[in-house]
């Protein structure tokens, strides 16, 4: 039986006899009015005239339930619920294990996910229950690796909860807590790392034993596979960035950083996301780029052609890349350019500013022609510095001659 077949009219339901339904006022013409089911209508119709009355009880919870699995995005009708489960002190955990269902049918609702956030802050959980959160918003990522609403959550749950004022629990998260979700980024970034269960697991149940080093000795044909790590997943390197560069009482290691986005960009060499990361953690701590160019010297080796005097004594760019790797790598062209520019900026080298306008030119021309216009931009761009400096250049030694 269809559920139109088995939809039974809120008119003829006896609990809700007393309640005159308010239909929607639409313009009596409307160029394209909405083709609404008449069972979404009829529940519509019986929310507002409960809304009308400020009405809260637990029939208001089953119409605004109702209401949401055939429109998850009624941001109104979420917050009236949300204000009904406040007001009749109702159990928040049923609620969210109600809201378990709600995340799994619909990963790319923001309101189901914000309602999700307002439990969870009147709940006032303790280590466990954020621990059984952080599960499940980790199981959730892998039927969508970059839902931005997950991640959102994920940062909002971890920001909130270690910023809380003592008269409300305090930090909740040890520094142990925050090494294990590195460790979980960490295989969300591993292109090779499998995230598995044993076949059969509930997923409620998993947890943290979702995950195996693939070295474990495990019967691989009992174990379930929930996904792999993408090194460009963009919204796994924001994390990153949070865990170890941005978060309150963290201590930074650049140095670190530095290293791990140069060994994932040796592992995929045209990565834009590693190669942001590295910028990234280059300008927050003011780290000339120059400082990471002989490991990045490799990846703008052009065959049979020497474009700029600091790419001279490159390696050979077959030992650090994955084999079939198309080479040069236009990241590394641009960071070869830009460290020219910086060069000659420091030094106010005319060479150095040519090479950088050859390189960018070189950019556009042949290894990332999709964006020549932009090349061609930062090619004009460092040509003006040059001028500028010039001028500068030529004052300075009149002024100096004068004196």
């Amino acid at each position: 039986m269809s559920e139109e077949e088995s939809y039974m009219p809120y008119g003829e339901r006896p609990e809700w006899q007393d309640v005159v339904p308010m239909p929607q006022q639409d313009a009596q013409n409307g160029l394209v009015p909405i083709a609404y089911s008449v069972e979404y209508s009829d529940a519509m119709d019986y929310f507002r005239a409960i809304a009308a009355e400020q009405e809260y009880s637990e029939r208001v919870l089953a119409l605004t339930e109702d209401i949401i699995r055939k429109n998850p995005a009624h941001y109104t009708v979420w917050q009236y619920r949300m204000n009904t489960l406040l007001a009749l002190q109702t159990d928040l955990k049923k609620e969210l294990q109600l809201m378990n269902e709600f995340a799994e049918e619909n990963l790319k609702s923001y309101q189901v996910w914000h309602h999700r956030l307002t439990l969870i802050s009147h709940m006032q959980p303790g280590l466990e229950d954020l621990q059984r959160e952080i599960d499940f918003i980790h199981n959730s990522l892998m039927a969508d690796t970059k839902n931005y609403h997950t991640w959102a959550y994920l940062n909002w749950l971890y920001s909130h909860f270690s910023n809380l004022p003592g008269t409300q629990g305090g930090n909740r998260f040890s520094e142990d807590e925050w090494a294990r979700e590195l460790e979980w980024c960490n295989h969300m970034l591993d292109s090779t790392y499998k995230f598995q269960r044993p076949s059969g697991t509930d997923k409620e149940d998993s947890g943290r034993q979702e995950t195996h080093d693939p070295s474990d000795r495990v019967d691989q044909e009992s174990m379930e596979t929930l996904g792999r790590g993408d090194g460009r997943n963009n919204s796994a390197w924001s994390w990153r960035w949070h865990l170890v560069i941005a978060r309150k009482g963290v201590k930074p290691n650049p140095a670190a950083e530095i290293e791990y986005a140069l060994s994932q960009i040796r592992t995929i060499p045209h990565n834009a996301s590693a190669w942001n990361y590295l910028r990234g953690i280059h300008k927050r701590f003011a780290i000339p780029l120059t400082e990471s160019l002989p490991a990045i010297l490799p990846f703008t080796t052009i065959p049979d052609s020497s474009t700029s005097e600091l790419s001279s004594d490159a390696p050979n760019a077959s030992t650090v890349t994955n084999t079939g790797t198309p080479l040069p790598v236009p990241f590394a062209i641009e960071w070869l350019a830009d460290c020219e520019a910086e060069q000659a900026g420091d030094a106010s080298s005319s060479a150095s500013y040519e090479r950088a306008a050859g390189l960018y030119h070189e950019l556009g021309e042949r290894w990332d022609v999709m964006r020549k216009t932009y090349w061609r931009h930062r090619q004009a761009d460092v040509l003006r510095q040059a001028s500028v400096d010039r001028e500068n250049g030529q004052r300075d030694e009149i002024a100096a001659v004068t004196v």
